[in-house]
């Protein structure tokens, strides 16, 4: 091995590695797209683009009657309590929920990556600011920190892709885009906002990856990094694999070095990011929902798999060796895994209760794929999908007509536009991640046709108006929400009626506000059965455990409150007694349903809706402004 490496060495396919391509070493880690971080041209439309898009949601946030939380949705309100459970002496490899079904003691899948700037943030302005204050300005810099890096990234990659003419597009359609901005209003504290930006980082860097070893190197500590946050994006970073593997097998081994950049730094950092991260109950346990060693040995043996290739370039032939040598490292992987972990290759939901799939998942918004929503909201399908399916097309022809490295960096971009989409269609949240990877597309056919529309003449001048035109609609997915929720009040469907009952009162919100729970802390602590959706706020604003929240490995949890508040008001009591729940509440309005949508007419929610309080409930008085019902069981 070492005179093969020796020899390679030689042949000079590592010889560029050791050359000094810059007079210190801090300008190696100063790639081309890092220097341009600097670029005048570049910071005003960002940050114009920024203090707009952060107004607003400030506005949206702090202006709103109807809702007080520190915290945007169920998940944020999870963070927060996962941080204040670290700051308050939890270990670092405990992920344990004590207070999340008691029984159990949930163990979440999350990783600490994400709790660790918010706790130090937290930390810090805890020397100037009382805790609360401190937490609320956490809440509050962090998602817009995390907007103004996705504004720069997307203005990058507009630049990249299309060249200076596409840059206000590129800064201005990722906040257009509702369903991705909302990732970044204040209080979202999650980790679905920093895996968008991560994503989006990695496909700028491996666009310069094949000539550029520094941003090689920096795209494989991005791919783990955003594996270990989580594992949403993980189709995103096995594109980011293939493009560049696929590109080092067409191009020849001049792109050797950029393989063994990404495969080292992968094959390195994995081991290193996992042993810091990893909690103690699945460091050496199989886990295929979280950062687990199936993970980590896929990591480090498709890392390693291309520092070989890398190495040996010039020994592999032409482009038919190298291409059939890349799949043969890929199948060999693959083999691997499947080896050694095959359910981790299976259905990433196949592990749930089929009885959970019907009653909890199918009624989870983002989790909801193309096909439900066709049968329920197919309004939907416009405010999801009409932006990725134009940015691929966009991407599809511009890179048949371009040639050279060009249509290369067409082709990678179409395929993180087509996962994007890909996975919206499997499920709705993938749309997230879609609409901003079809932004730099969108910007370039946007700024090409009102480029062509000034220099026109006579009709042709006309027809590039109105091209531009249909682009903005095409890739302005603020216009496709507001033309989803007309259609659906149109035809009627099943989600737009259901809105339309609501009158525009949201019952979700109300009773996950701080003022409707912060009155359970003046009772003894206990055991609360309560919708699954409250699950998460209950356990920020109180000192009482929750049966349910929702989140896939509190499966006997949902389970058991499914069950008490959908059966019979007998058998309701008996399983709550025998589960030692001490309270009930009730948010009206707010119901756990059947998979059919309907409720038994003797179901207990069913009966506390009509405030027909069975006898072994005893309620309890809250503010006359509270929305709950809250009881005791007797």
């Amino acid at each position: 091995m070492a005179g093969e490496v020796a020899a390679c060495w030689q042949s000079g396919d590592l010889l560029d590695m050791a050359e000094s391509e810059t007079t210190n070493a801090a300008d190696f880690w100063r790639p081309a797209l890092a220097r341009s971080f600097a670029d005048k041209g570049c910071f005003g439309p960002v940050l114009t683009a920024w203090v707009l898009a952060a107004g607003f949601l400030i506005i949206s946030v702090y202006f709103r009657t109807d809702f007080s939380s520190p915290v945007w949705g169920p998940d944020d309100a999870m963070r927060l309590v996962e941080i204040r459970d670290l700051l308050a002496g939890q270990g670092w490899f405990d992920l344990s929920q004590s207070r999340l079904d008691p029984a159990q003691a949930v163990v979440m899948h999350w990783s600490r990556i994400i709790d660790l700037p918010l706790a130090l943030m937290m930390t810090g302005f805890g020397f100037v600011f009382d805790a609360i204050t401190a937490e609320r300005i956490v809440l509050l810099i962090w998602p817009l920190a995390l907007l103004f890096a996705l504004i720069w990234v997307s203005a990058r990659l507009a630049i990249r892709i299309g060249g200076k003419k596409s840059l206000w597009a590129g800064v201005i359609l990722p906040v257009l885009a509702l369903g991705t901005l909302g990732e970044f209003l204040p209080g979202r504290i999650d980790h679905h906002g920093a895996q968008i930006v991560l994503t989006l980082w990695l496909l700028l860097l491996i666009l310069d990856a094949q000539k550029d070893l520094r941003s090689a190197i920096l795209a494989g500590l991005t791919a783990v990094l955003i594996m270990a946050i989580g594992l949403e994006p993980m189709p995103f970073v096995a594109a980011a694999v293939c493009a560049l593997g696929m590109r080092w097998a067409i191009d020849g081994h001049t792109h050797g070095r950029g393989l063994i950049g990404f495969g080292g730094a992968i094959a390195l950092s994995a081991p290193v990011l996992f042993a810091l991260t990893a909690p103690d109950a699945r460091f050496l346990a199989t886990a295929c929902d979280a950062f687990s060693p199936a993970h980590l040995l896929a990591l480090t043996a498709g890392g390693a798999g291309y520092i070989l290739l890398g190495l040996f370039s010039s020994k592999l032939g032409g482009r038919a060796i190298r291409t059939v040598t890349l799949f043969a490292t890929a199948g060999a992987v693959l083999g691997l895994i499947g080896f050694a972990y095959p359910e981790c290759l299976t259905d990433p939901y196949g592990h749930l209760d089929p009885a959970l799939k019907t009653l909890w998942l199918q009624h989870v918004i983002e989790a909801q794929s193309a096909a439900s929503l066709l049968s329920r909201a197919p309004e939907q399908l416009l405010q999801y999908y009409l932006m990725p399916a134009a940015g691929l097309a966009v991407c599809v022809w511009a890179a048949i007509r371009a040639r050279g490295p060009e249509r290369a960096d067409w082709i990678v971009l179409s395929l993180f536009v087509a996962l994007g989409l890909a996975l919206a269609l499997y499920q709705v949240r993938g749309a997230k991640f879609a609409y901003v990877l079809a932004a730099p597309a969108g910007a370039w056919a946007i700024a090409t046709l009102y480029e062509r529309y000034r220099s026109a003449m006579g009709s042709y001048r006309l027809r590039y108006l109105a091209g531009f035109m249909a682009a903005c609609f095409l890739f302005s997915a603020v216009f496709h929400q507001g033309a989803a929720a007309r259609l659906g009040t149109v035809i009627g469907s099943e989600r737009a009626m259901k809105k339309a009952a609501r009158n525009g009162v949201n019952p979700t919100r109300a009773c996950q506000s701080s003022a409707a729970l912060a009155p359970l802390n003046g009772f003894a602590p206990g055991l609360i059965l309560a919708p699954r959706n409250l699950g998460a706020h209950l356990l920020l604003e109180t000192h009482h455990s929750v049966l349910a929240a929702n989140y896939h490995r509190n499966q006997r949890g949902l389970l058991l409150a499914l069950d008490i508040l959908n059966t019979d008001q007998a058998i309701a009591r008996r399983r709550a007694k025998a589960n030692k729940v001490r309270y009930l509440l009730h948010c009206p309005g707010l119901i756990d349903s059947r998979s059919d949508g309907k409720i038994a007419a003797d179901a207990l929610v069913t009966k506390l809706d009509g405030d027909d309080v069975p006898f072994w409930l005893e309620p309890v008085p809250l503010n006359a402004e509270s929305p709950l019902k809250l009881y005791r069981l007797r």
